[in-house]
């Protein structure tokens, strides 16, 4: 067995335990509280990342991809086989090699204002890396919230039939959170997806059994690489 796979195993415990232990009132409270930021960040997000993308900190994190990558050493051409050659070049995994690939072209190219294939490579990191900065604070500031409206309906958990009742389904609750966790640790980890180390990670969840199921059905991965732009 993989580490990919020991790894998410462990999370999926952690998290029926925890559901069991804390009872379906709390965790549905959680869950709900989860669900509620997890919504308004992707309502949000899109908006603010344009926002961003306007200024001079896109650019200066776009800078730090390109130095990353060392995108300027690798310039063979403008041709589109030379940039297929850059490209392919690249240490990344295959999936984002792809979605390069795919994406190289001038409605992109207007969407990231850029104008060469080693802008359009920085830029594109760059707006994934700020999408998973943006959605993330936005889903922190919610759940803050919300957890201090809900605070006050902890008391029911006290409530001996209700305590008992809830073990089963804390746990159940529990479950779902976690692959929902492991979907959003997924979807984090592609912001880092230029750092060899994490690159390392990526072939280990292909290589995987359980982990790449994960991957493969992530609903929040799929959702934000839709509404990059």
């Amino acid at each position: 067995m993989c580490s990919a796979d020991v790894l998410v195993i462990a999370i999926i415990a952690v998290f029926v335990l925890y559901g069991i232990y804390c009872g379906f009132i709390t965790t549905v409270i959680r869950a709900a509280s989860t669900f509620i930021s997890t919504a308004v960040s992707f309502i949000f997000y899109p908006t603010v990342c344009g926002i961003i993308r306007q200024t001079g900190f896109f650019d200066a994190l776009k800078q730090a991809v390109i130095d990353s990558l060392g995108l300027k050493e690798l310039l063979l051409g403008n041709t589109r086989h030379a940039q297929n050659i850059m490209i392919d070049s690249l240490q990344l995994p295959d999936m984002f090699k792809e979605d390069l690939a795919v994406n190289n072209n001038s409605v992109v190219y207007e969407l990231l204002g850029v104008d060469n294939i080693i802008d359009y490579i920085g830029a594109f990191f760059a707006n994934i890396i700020l999408n998973i900065i943006v959605s993330a604070a936005i889903f922190v500031i919610c759940l803050v919230v919300i957890k201090l409206v809900f605070g006050a309906l902890n008391c029911i958990k006290k409530t001996p039939v209700i305590r008992t009742i809830g073990r089963v389904g804390g746990g159940l609750l529990g479950f779902a959170m976690a692959v929902a966790f492991i979907w959003a640790l997924f979807a984090v980890m592609d912001a880092f997806v230029t750092l060899p180390f994490f690159s390392v990670m990526y072939d280990d969840i292909v290589q995987s059994k359980i982990a790449i199921v994960l991957y493969n059905t992530n609903i929040i991965r799929a959702f934000m690489l839709k509404r990059m732009f």
